[in-house]
């Protein structure tokens, strides 16, 4: 007798629209305030790939935030979206013109961002100038509202508009978070192209002024770099170079390029080491190659460079290890480039394209050996900050081996393991910590 089994029922969603909706974090990883920050970031990219794209006009870039209705809204004075294309770009996933990477070092890859928009919105809606007509779209709760209008207009202005308000529906408690748009955007601002000019604008719940801010590229990493509040023992070194490079992009070889800046200062306290890396102006919070080959150029240089520095003497008594390179380190890593990157997820938090690692690598090492090179006084400084840490790692190990083996005196039982006693080398004296608490 045969079994009668009952079925799974089995779905297909054919709407990208409605794909987004039910799987949200498939497509921008966070929900509430987070995920409705990404969306914001996901528009401005968009405004900020139009200004680098070598076949576009746009140098300038306005964002109002309206706080009271929760809507913002990004124009770029671009060449416009073509008529035909608006409902296209964000009515499907994998729609756009980045694929490729044919127009530079654009932030935008998977072409899912704008439609995620939309997807996810309360009201969205598109304005585009271009040739003297203006096109425009709009779509509440997602569904088109009217067919695109297109329309003369008088004058030569041209570019896009777009306008977002996030749904509760679908995101949750979705404000956006203006304090954290702002902490972005002054983040990128070190990154953009220096004409490019961004212009923020934001009307604020419960304040009786509205925030202006203007975000302009001056000194690129350096100045990212020297707003850390702390005391440096060393000048800010700021580096960048540029590259050309073969890659198997689909089967085909392709010519690339790698742009790579990186800006990094030791600092007097020996603190942990602080990094930020960005790619294609994205915040890589979980950083990837293009850190790991920095990275590892710096320890390889400032190890050989050091031991080279030591005495005789010294260079018995002292093994440099790549956690004295990162003792005291604040490090700011930015790529740009038209390669295949293998962003981790559509939010784009690590690069992971392995291929990388090596050029990159290389790179790095000849901007450092050419630069030192030249500043040897530079180097001296930070080869001794380097002789320090290690001096330092190896007298705390000292303390801890005394500790453990008992081998302690009366004033040595009270000694705190976090304090690394001074000494003369003479034993003429001994430190004592008065200290409150723990």
């Amino acid at each position: 007798m045969s079994k009668e089994f009952i079925d799974d029922k089995i779905e297909h969603i054919e709407s990208d629209i409605e794909k987004i909706r039910r799987k949200p974090n498939m497509y921008i990883s966070y929900l509430g305030t987070k995920g409705s920050l990404h969306l914001c970031k996901e528009i401005i990219n968009n405004a900020i790939d139009e200004c680098i794209n070598p076949n576009s006009p746009a140098k300038n870039i306005s964002i109002y935030v309206d706080e009271i209705d929760n809507v913002i809204t990004v124009t770029d004075d671009g060449r416009g979206i073509p008529f035909d294309k608006i409902e296209t770009v964000c009515s499907y996933i994998q729609a756009g013109s980045k694929f490729e990477r044919e127009y530079g070092t654009t932030s935008g890859e998977n072409g899912v961002g704008i439609t995620a928009c939309r997807a996810l919105s309360n009201l969205f809606s598109i304005t585009s100038i271009r040739n003297g007509q203006k096109g425009f779209m709009k779509w509440v709760d997602s569904q088109a509202d009217k067919k695109l209008s297109v329309k003369a207009v008088s004058g030569d202005e041209h570019g896009t508009t777009v306008c977002f308000s996030p749904s509760p529906q679908y995101m949750g408690e979705c404000d956006i978070p203006v304090d954290e748009l702002l902490a972005w955007l002054d983040n990128i601002s070190f990154l953009i192209p220096k004409e490019i000019t961004i212009n923020f604008t934001s009307q604020s719940k419960g304040k009786e002024s509205s925030i202006r801010k203007k975000f302009k590229n001056k000194n690129g990493l350096e100045d990212y770099i020297n707003r850390v509040d702390r005391t440096n023992a060393t000048d800010i070194v700021s580096l960048s170079n540029s590259i050309g490079f073969k890659e198997k992009f689909k089967g085909v070889m392709r010519d690339r390029v790698l742009n790579l800046e990186f800006a990094f200062v030791y600092s007097a306290d020996g603190a942990e080491e602080v990094s930020d890396c960005f790619c294609n102006f994205t915040h890589n919070i979980d950083k990837g190659v293009h850190y790991n080959a920095v990275k590892q150029a710096l320890t390889q240089y400032f190890i050989n460079a050091t031991k080279e520095s030591l005495s005789e003497r010294d260079a018995k008594k002292i093994d440099i290890v790549v956690n004295d390179c990162s003792q005291g380190l604040l490090i700011a890593i930015n790529l740009f480039t038209d390669a295949d990157l293998m962003f981790s997820g559509q939010t784009k938090e690590k690069v992971g394209n392995t291929e990388l690692f090596k050029p990159i690598k290389q790179m790095a090492l000849n901007m450092l050996i050419e630069f030192f090179n030249k500043e040897p006084k530079e180097l001296k400084r930070i080869t001794d900050v380097i002789k320090n840490n290690a001096k330092a790692r190896i007298k705390s190990l000292e303390v801890r081996n005394s500790v453990l083996k008992g081998e302690t005196s009366n004033l040595d039982e009270h000694r705190i393991s976090s304090f690394i006693p001074c000494s003369n080398g003479r034993g003429q004296y001994k430190e004592l910590f008065l200290i409150e608490g723990k």
